[in-house]
């Protein structure tokens, strides 16, 4: 969460345009990205196997999935920033989705505790249908930075196929770290004096 809020805070309006501070954006973001893939899924996978039997153990998982949203988001936002292409992708749609699932899962527990004691069973389906567009959102969070990272290898913007092993690396997390973050790596060390 706090690479999201940071991103936030160097956002500023300017004459009408939206306009990111990069350096220091970047800089930020270069902590998940520079991690050896052991030490991304550690952070990653240790807090969700021990047994959650109180709020701090639970406040590990959420840690956990902000460290994996982050990662994505990192890679996302960085990326995006390499590919020379003028005709890339909107950034923004990309930024509000990864909030929108942090958000999403921190505030799921609360809300279908609260509603499930005053609604009852009714809230199910509602629930059923947020979790769905959770998914969608979550695919194209996966999609997106998949695309931008296949982008900055191959030097042009890359779509849908092109992409493929790289969305289904971020899709099946705990295996795809092990290809995903060497290649990131790889990538930042060939593009160090454009960052």
């Amino acid at each position: 969460m706090v690479f999201f809020l940071l991103s936030f805070l160097f956002l500023y309006v300017k004459q009408g345009k939206l306009i990111v501070n990069r350096k220091m954006h970047i800089k930020k973001m270069k902590f998940l990205l520079n991690l050896k893939p052991w030490q991304l899924f550690s952070l990653i996978l240790v807090p969700n196997l021990i047994p959650a039997f109180s709020f701090w153990i639970e406040l590990l998982d959420v840690i956990a999935l902000f460290v994996y949203i982050g990662w994505i988001y990192s890679i996302g936002v960085t990326m995006h920033s390499l590919v020379s292409d003028v005709n890339k992708p909107n950034l923004l749609y990309f930024k509000i989705c990864c909030v929108f699932i942090s958000v999403t899962y921190v505030i799921e527990p609360f809300v279908s505790y609260s509603f499930n004691e005053f609604i009852g069973y009714s809230f199910n389906k509602w629930m059923i249908l947020l979790v769905i567009f959770v998914i969608c959102i979550m695919f194209y969070v996966f999609m997106f930075a998949a695309q931008m990272l296949e982008s900055v290898i191959n030097g042009y913007l890359v779509y849908g196929s092109d992409s493929l092993k790289a969305f289904f690396g971020f899709w099946f997390f705990p295996i795809g770290i092990w290809y995903i973050q060497p290649v990131v790596q790889r990538v930042l060390k060939q593009n160090e004096a454009h960052i």
